[in-house]
């Protein structure tokens, strides 16, 4: 009986150790894809600004 309980016990403490280690992977792939996320949202819009920028004002701007 007790080397049941502490079986199931172990298998708490690996299940919990687990269970951190994987939401501490899926937080860090969040971040990874929020940190290329602002990288090619920060290049639309450079790109934009460089569309902006070769525009004309008006009609008689060259």
């Amino acid at each position: 009986m007790q080397q049941t309980i502490l079986g199931m016990l172990a298998l708490m403490i690996v299940g919990t150790f687990s269970l951190g280690q994987n939401r501490g992977a899926a937080r860090t792939y969040n971040e990874l894809v929020d940190d290329e996320l602002e990288i090619a949202a920060a290049g639309v819009a450079m790109h934009v600004m460089e569309l902006i920028g070769n525009r004309a004002f008006d009609e008689r701007t060259e």
